[in-house]
C-alpha cells in the first residue's frame, strides 16, 4: 500500500507538471462532464427508432420547417435525456412522391436528419410508407442478431395525418401485430389540419399526440423522452438480467483508484452524493481489493450538507483509502500520476481525460478506465458484466 508522503510527492510533481495551466474553476467545470462513452466493443443494448414523415407537399411552407425544427428537438432531447452512452441507431422514411429512405439506420450522433434539406412533393402514401418501414426495420434487426448485439423493443414513430392514398391495412395490422407480441412500440405525431384520427389509431392504437398548430416540436420532445425513458428502463433489465460470468475479472489482484469527485456525480439530475461511491468501496472491502478514492477540494461543497460530517470522516478516519488533494490542485492529475506508476491499477470514472491524454496516453486505452452506470438501485459496470446493488437506505 503506497504511504502519505509518496501521496504528497505526486501531488508536488503535479504542480511541477503544468497545473498552473488549469485553475480550479477549470477544473471544476471538467468534473461536470459526465457524458459516458464505452469503448468500441459497447456493451450497450442497441435501440433501433424509425421515423416516417410525411414529405408529401401539404409540408410546404410552414409544415416543413415545423417538422424540422421538431426532428431536431427530438434528437436534443435524446442527447440530453441519456448521460450514459445510448446506443441509438435512427432511420426515416419520407412518404411524397419520392417514396425513400432518407437516411439509413445511423448511430444518432452520425445522423444528418437534423440538417437534412427535405423537399416536399406529391401524394401521401402512408401504406407503402409503412411497409418500406416495416422493411427496413427487419433488415436492421437482423444485422443485430449476426452481430450478436443486444437490443432494445425498436420504436417506430409516424408523423402523418392519416389520409392516406394508398391502402394502409396491412401494414397497419402488421404493426399492431408486432406490438402485441412485444417486438415493436408505435407511436403517432398529428400533423394538418384534417386528421383521420380512426386512421391513426389503426396504426398507432392509442399512442397518438395531437399538438397544437406550430406546436408539433412540442410532441417530438415528449415522444423524445418517452423513448429514451423506454430505453433506459429495457436496458436496465437487460443488463441486470445477465447470468454469464464476466469474460475476465479485469479488477482482481489490481489497484483501484477511483475518481470520487466523478463518482459522487453519477446521479440522473448530476447532483451529488456519496452513496454510489460508498456502494463501490463497500464491495471493494469485501473483495479485500486495494484502493484509493481521490477528491478535488471542492468536492465537499458540492455534496447535500447531509453528508458533508460523513466525508470528513471518511477523510478523517481513513487516509488509507479516501484522500483529499490541496486546494487548487486537480484531482484528475493526482489519479492519473498515480496510475502512471501502477501499470496494473484500474481506474473506476466516467471522465475520458481527454485533456491529459498526451501526458498520460494510457487513458486511451480500453482496459483502463472503468466506467459506471446507475439504474435505480443498480449500478452497472458493463466492461466486466459486474452489478453492485445498492445497500438499502436506513429509515429515518
Amino acid at each position: 500500500m503506497q504511504n502519505t508522503n509518496l501521496f504528497n510527492e505526486f501531488i508536488q510533481y503535479e504542480n511541477k507538471k503544468g497545473e498552473s495551466t488549469m485553475t480550479q474553476s477549470e477544473s471544476f467545470t471538467s468534473e461536470n462532464r459526465f457524458a459516458l462513452a464505452l469503448p468500441e466493443n459497447n456493451p450497450m443494448p442497441r435501440c433501433a427508432v424509425l421515423l416516417v414523415l410525411d414529405t408529401s407537399h401539404s409540408m410546404w411552407g410552414n409544415g416543413l420547417l415545423e417538422m424540422q425544427e421538431s426532428i431536431r428537438t427530438f434528437f436534443q432531447t435524446l442527447g440530453h435525456k441519456q448521460f450514459f452512452s445510448p446506443q441509438v441507431d435512427i432511420a426515416a422514411v419520407g412518404m411524397g412522391e419520392n417514396l425513400k429512405v432518407l437516411e439509413n439506420f445511423t448511430p444518432m450522433e452520425k445522423s444528418s436528419l437534423p440538417t437534412m434539406k427535405i423537399r416536399p412533393k406529391g401524394e401521401t402514401p402512408v401504406g407503402a410508407a409503412l411497409t418500406l418501414a416495416l422493411e427496413t426495420l427487419r433488415v436492421q434487426m437482423e444485422t443485430y442478431r449476426k452481430q450478436a448485439a443486444g437490443c432494445s423493443v425498436p420504436q417506430l414513430i409516424l408523423l402523418s395525418d392519416g389520409n392516406s392514398t394508398d391502402d394502409f391495412s396491412a401494414a397497419a395490422a402488421a404493426i399492431r401485430n408486432m406490438v402485441e407480441a412485444g417486438e415493436l412500440e408505435c407511436r403517432a405525431i398529428v400533423c394538418g389540419d384534417d386528421p383521420d384520427f380512426d386512421a391513426l389509431k389503426k396504426i398507432a392504437g392509442d399512442h397518438i399526440s395531437c399538438p397544437r398548430k406550430g406546436e408539433m416540436y412540442n410532441a417530438f420532445a415528449q415522444v423524445g423522452e418517452i423513448v429514451s425513458q423506454t430505453y433506459e428502463d429495457q436496458t436496465e433489465k437487460i443488463l441486470a438480467s445477465q447470468t454469464a460470468e464476466p469474460e475476465s475479472d479485469k479488477c482482481v489482484d489490481r489497484f483501484v483508484l477511483l475518481d470520487g469527485s466523478n463518482i459522487i456525480h453519477w446521479t440522473p439530475d448530476r447532483s451529488a452524493t456519496l452513496k454510489y461511491l460508498l456502494a463501490i468501496t463497500r464491495e471493494l472491502d469485501a473483495e479485500k481489493r486495494p484502493y484509493l478514492v481521490f477528491f478535488d477540494a471542492s468536492a465537499r461543497y458540492r455534496l447535500p450538507q447531509s453528508e458533508t460530517a460523513q466525508f470528513e470522516a471518511l477523510l478523517r478516519n481513513d487516509p488509507t483509502h479516501f484522500r483529499q488533494v490541496p486546494a487548487g490542485t486537480c484531482a484528475d492529475l493526482s489519479i492519473l500520476a498515480y496510475a502512471q506508476t501502477l501499470p496494473e491499477s484500474v481506474i473506476i470514472t466516467n471522465d475520458l481525460y481527454r485533456e491529459h491524454a498526451v501526458a498520460y496516453p494510457f487513458v486511451r486505452d480500453k482496459e483502463k478506465l472503468l466506467h459506471g452506470m446507475v439504474f435505480n438501485d443498480l449500478i452497472i459496470f458493463p466492461q466486466i458484466n459486474k452489478k453492485i446493488l445498492l445497500a438499502p437506505e436506513k429509515a429515518q
